[in-house]
């Protein structure tokens, strides 16, 4: 069997299991992929500014919207019509999930999977994972390795996405891109 024939059943399986709009389990399991793929999982080795991870969740799911965005980036354009309403529409329900996303962090760290400390200069909350209270089976999955590469492609976009402040990632993410937000 081919790979993109792989890739197709995979994501299948994927619509199958999950809401990828506002389901809490596959965000939940995006930001832990995102934060085992990256090395987040331990206090010195922590993602600043939880808040991040709201707006970037969508572009690792979601190959057509993470197209859009490494491709404007690299060529440091305005993206065209059609995509900066894709972008407007994907800020827009990122903007609207920060509560939820909010208390579904607060469940995570209350279930040992995640840590969060307080950030009193950026007033806002750091983020690692508990490696040691995931299954072992959970990283080495196929059904999320477009998720694994497109956090892998996010970092090598963002050098400092670890320590970046969210602003400036959507400064990248869309303000370059010709998108009007309402953060800042």
């Amino acid at each position: 069997m081919s790979d993109h024939i792989k890739n197709e059943n995979v994501n299948v399986k994927k619509r199958m299991m999950f809401s990828a709009e506002d389901d809490y389990y596959y965000f939940a399991y995006n930001a832990i992929i995102f934060l085992k793929t990256l090395g987040y999982t331990s206090e010195k080795q922590r993602l600043y500014e939880w808040s991040k991870l709201n707006y970037l969740i969508p572009f690792l799911s979601n190959h057509a919207l993470f197209s859009i965005m490494a491709s404007n980036i690299a060529m440091d354009t305005k993206a065209s019509p059609i995509d900066r309403n894709h972008l407007k529409e994907t800020y827009l329900k990122s903007r609207l999930r920060l509560n939820w996303s909010g208390s579904l962090f607060y469940a995570l760290q209350q279930k040992g999977i995640l840590s969060m400390s307080r950030n009193e200069t950026r007033k806002s909350f750091d983020v690692w994972l508990c490696n040691e209270n995931l299954p072992k089976e959970f990283s080495s999955s196929e059904l999320f390795r477009m998720e694994r590469d497109h956090s892998n492609q996010i970092r090598s976009m963002f050098s400092h996405i670890r320590t970046m402040k969210t602003d400036t990632l959507l400064d990248e993410m869309y303000r370059k891109r010709g998108v009007h937000i309402w953060e800042g």
